[in-house]
């Protein structure tokens, strides 16, 4: 039988951290005349989020008092077994069962006791330590939030080409700035073939020293959304985007471009496909309504890249004849939408999305003003009594505050895009209205304005002609579960 420490830590530079766990601990086995045999240490492990099995050391101190060879624990705190109610009684129950001694190092933690009465007290200890630790995570969240919101760095590595100032405010880093952009120049003029080799022309030119990790690094730099001016982040189950234009560095347009020559140049391994990829992510299996796959195949002597069902391997077509009929039907759509009654019905639904977007700019700005002056009144009360119970509140009105101002720039951006929108149809129709600028497009051009009209194409055995669903010009304004309100295209019937 044994006498054994166990020490935990959420996080390596926590207030309690092992070495002072371990420090204080010692002391008091000493003083009690104590020598302890073995250390049970988690380290980085959180005891709200994590099960017992997710901390192997308190695992492995659980098994071996099971196996009757712990006679007395110490431990800093009840805390550092368990911040939940549930683990908290299933580690007391084990204890009291096997009869452990229990000894908390900590000056200011009570006894532990097998009694009815100790019982009691234990469940309602572990209560009060479910509900500081939930309190602490929410006043974290709430702290990332408010400087994320704030344009601000809420932790976690910034994306390459970016760094925090003195005050802690993220800043565009001008050389890293002139990598980025000059990775993007490039491929989008690129004559590349494949990915490979745009690495090692992106490395001949000198825009980035040549290394073993630059495949990934390049293509990480291609595909970080941040550097649209768009920063994303996760707080508990809430996503929130905001847009700060001022770390912006390739816009929109760019970007998503970038995006379509990237795919076309990255081959999966051990298959073939051809140059032309304009329908990728549009065509689907009309019986498993599945995303159909491009491979090369030999049909009666010659080989054709046909879409193909991996699951329903009848439901097939070949590309180019796919590629030559959708872009047919979609010459159609444009002359059809571009008649003069049908671009009166547009601006008729923009300005009836303006109208709604701007009654709900309206109503959550006189949201806000009534929040504000919540927080007004708040902090004068916090000034003159320093009550928690206040500075608790202040943060939860401030959290609402935040949604809301989120909210607003969202509807911001609605009204904003709505104004560009007739521009943007007008420039669909210029691009396919005249069948010479369609004939002088690349296949990623070309795949970039099908994917503005074509929302479904469906592809079935030999005697099912393709089906294309085509999307509408018309949209409507869209307000998700989650308060984040965007454009939804509606399918033509």
């Amino acid at each position: 039988m044994r006498t054994v420490l166990y020490c935990r830590s959420s996080i390596n530079s926590q207030e309690n951290s092992i070495s002072m766990q371990r420090t204080i601990s010692e002391a008091v086995a000493a003083q009690r005349s104590l020598l302890i045999d073995e250390e049970y240490i988690d380290t980085a492990v959180s005891a709200r989020i994590n099960e017992i099995s997710d901390r192997p050391n308190l695992a492995r101190l659980l098994s071996d008092i099971k196996r009757g060879n712990v006679k007395t624990l110490i431990a800093y705190k009840r805390d550092r077994l368990a911040r939940n109610v549930g683990q908290h009684l299933e580690i007391y129950e084990l204890l009291k069962k096997y009869n452990v001694q229990v000894i908390f190092s900590a000056s200011n933690e009570l006894p532990l006791q097998y009694s009815p009465a100790g019982e009691f007290f234990e469940l309602v200890i572990a209560g009060f330590n479910e509900r500081e630790v939930n309190q602490i995570a929410l006043r974290i969240r709430d702290t990332k939030l408010a400087l994320f919101s704030d344009g601000k760095n809420h932790g976690g590595k910034l994306p390459f080409g970016y760094y925090l100032d003195a005050e802690k405010d993220i800043q565009p880093d001008p050389m890293k700035v002139e990598t980025i952009v000059s990775i993007f120049n490039e491929l989008l003029i690129t004559e590349c073939r494949t990915f490979s080799d745009f690495v090692r022309h992106v490395e001949s030119k000198g825009i980035i020293e040549k290394s073993k990790n630059n495949y990934n690094k390049i293509k990480k730099y291609i595909t970080t959304p941040e550097y649209m001016g768009f920063r994303r982040a996760k707080f508990n189950e809430d996503i929130v985007e905001i847009e700060q234009k001022r770390l912006r560095i390739i816009n929109e347009d760019k970007w998503n471009q970038a995006q379509l020559i990237l795919k076309t140049l990255i081959q999966t391994r051990g298959k073939q496909k051809s140059e032309i990829a304009m329908l990728d992510e549009l065509v689907f299996c009309t019986t498993c309504n599945k995303p159909a796959k491009r491979k090369l195949i030999s049909m009666a002597g010659k080989e054709f890249v046909m879409y193909y069902c991996s699951a329903h391997y009848r439901n097939k077509f070949p590309q180019q004849v796919l590629e030559n009929y959708v872009l047919e039907e979609a010459t159609k759509w444009v002359q059809n939408i571009a008649e003069s009654e049908n671009s009166v019905m547009l601006m008729d639904v923009i300005n009836q999305v303006d109208a709604e977007s701007s009654a709900n700019l309206i109503e959550v700005e006189q949201k806000m003003r009534i929040l504000n002056d919540k927080i007004i009144g708040l902090t004068e009360q916090w000034v003159l009594n320093k009550d928690p119970n206040t500075q608790e509140r202040m943060v939860t009105v401030y959290s609402k505050l935040v949604q809301f101002e989120n909210q607003r720039k969202l509807l911001l951006r609605t009204q904003n895009f709505i104004t560009m929108y007739p521009a943007r149809i007008q420039a669909i129709w210029a691009q396919l209205n005249v069948q010479d600028k369609l004939a002088k497009m690349n296949s990623v051009e070309i795949a970039e304005v099908l994917h503005d009209i074509v929302q479904k194409i469906e592809i079935g055995p030999p005697d099912f002609f393709p089906r294309i669903e085509l999307k509408h010009p018309f949209f409507e304004l869209i307000n998700s579960k989650d308060g984040e309100i965007t454009i939804a295209f509606n399918s033509v019937d």
